[in-house]
């Protein structure tokens, strides 16, 4: 199960101060690390960034609304094949509004079939003309299914591929998997091996 606060606290990015930025996202990695180990027993672990790859089959680097959305109708695990393998942990802290004119209202994160345990309401954020929020990180074990769901308020709804956004998040694997060696922490960020 996955280990998480509910994170109804969203603060833009222009308003927080780089600091606590750099605290949650390191906070995001070494936890997601220490759930690696814990869970998988794997002392070896890398941490690397989130990528839109990770989520769904994509090479555009960004994330979209795979179907259409109807209006006040939550579109349930948009993201079918959102699952970890058993020596991955993710750590989600970020959410990025890149289409022109944003129209879905909210995000929702389960593991699997669960009740929902982590909500991202975004109307607030789009009113302020804010397109980057961070919040406390949202934490998923190995072996998890990440179902993600997507909700407009839009009478007309949202056309499939028409919503583009980003989850900002860190993925800790087993070193070898993805990254060759643990690389060397600079000044909190991760330094060629």
């Amino acid at each position: 199960m996955a280990i998480s606060p509910p994170c109804s606290i969203i603060r833009p990015v222009r308003q927080t101060t780089p600091d606590v930025i750099t605290a949650i996202v390191q906070r995001a990695g070494n936890n997601a690390a220490s759930i690696v180990r814990a869970v998988a027993g794997i002392a070896d672990i890398v941490t690397r960034d989130l990528n839109a790859s990770d989520v769904y089959a994509t090479t555009t680097g960004r994330m979209t609304n795979p179907t259409a959305l109807v209006a006040n109708t939550v579109l349930a695990d948009a993201f079918t094949s959102f699952s970890l393998n058993q020596t991955q942990a993710l750590a989600i802290y970020g959410y990025v509004a890149l289409s022109a004119s944003p129209q879905i209202d909210q995000v929702s994160f389960s593991v699997g079939s669960s009740a929902t345990y982590a909500i991202l309401p975004l109307g607030s954020l789009y009113d302020e003309q804010v397109a980057t929020a961070i919040f406390e990180p949202i934490y998923f074990q190995p072996n998890e299914h990440i179902n993600v769901s997507l909700l407009t308020g839009l009478a007309a709804g949202v056309a499939q591929y028409a919503e583009t956004f980003m989850l900002l998040g860190v993925i800790a694997e087993q070193a070898g998997f993805r990254i060759s060696s643990p690389r060397e922490v600079v000044g909190g960020f991760a330094a060629g091996a």
